[in-house]
């Protein structure tokens, strides 16, 4: 048997478990933080930007439309 008799057995009995080891730790440590960073993330950041925009930004986009207008810079 020669160097390409063996790739067959090395791939199935090494590489293919060790695979697998890594995609369970990947599952078992990555994905969860991955998982609670993002309800994280929208149960803070979503409501700030909602918030932000409706406070803050719609009211001085109003205010410097109805500004321009009034000065005849905008139609």
């Amino acid at each position: 048997m020669g160097a390409a008799g063996l790739a067959g057995p090395l791939w199935r009995h090494a590489a293919v478990p060790l695979g697998r080891a890594v995609r369970a730790g990947w599952r078992a440590t990555v994905v969860p933080a991955a998982r609670g960073m993002r309800t994280a993330w929208r149960a803070t950041v979503g409501p700030t930007r909602r918030w932000l925009r409706r406070a803050v930004l719609d009211p001085v986009r109003v205010t410097s439309r109805e500004l321009l207008t009034a000065l005849g810079l905008r139609r």
